[in-house]
C-alpha cells in the first residue's frame, strides 16, 4: 500500500521512508489459554450408559434364544427366527441391533 501511494504520486522526486517493525508483547497466538488449567470434561464410554447395557443384554438373550439349529440345508446363519411353518429368517447384525432396541423402548 506505502508503495501504490509512493508510485502514484505527482511527484516523481525521490521519496525517503522510515519503516520501523515493532513486535507486540501480546502476542495471542502463543498466549497460554485460559481454560488451559481446567479440568476437562470426563466422557462415558458409550458402552456403559444404561440403555446400551439393555441394548447389549438383549441382543445376547435373541441371540440365546434364536440360536439355528440348522434344519434347513439353505440356511446360511447362525442365528434365525424361525416361522411356524419352519422358514427361517437370518439374523444380520443390522436385524439384531433393530430388535435389540425395540425392546429397550418398549420396556
Amino acid at each position: 500500500m506505502l508503495l501504490n501511494k509512493i508510485t502514484s504520486s505527482k511527484t516523481k522526486n525521490t521519496f525517503l521512508a522510515n519503516v520501523i517493525i515493532m513486535q507486540a508483547n501480546n502476542n495471542k497466538e502463543n498466549a497460554p489459554k485460559k481454560d488451559a488449567n481446567k479440568p476437562k470434561k470426563k466422557t462415558k464410554d458409550p458402552a456403559l450408559l444404561p440403555s446400551n447395557l439393555k441394548k447389549t443384554s438383549n441382543i445376547e438373550a435373541i441371540c440365546e434364544h434364536w440360536m439355528c439349529v440348522k434344519k434347513q440345508p439353505n440356511c446360511m446363519g447362525t442365528h434365525c427366527f424361525v416361522f411356524a411353518d419352519s422358514i427361517h429368517l437370518s439374523l444380520s447384525n443390522e436385524c439384531l441391533d433393530c430388535w435389540a432396541c425395540a425392546m429397550v423402548c418398549h420396556t
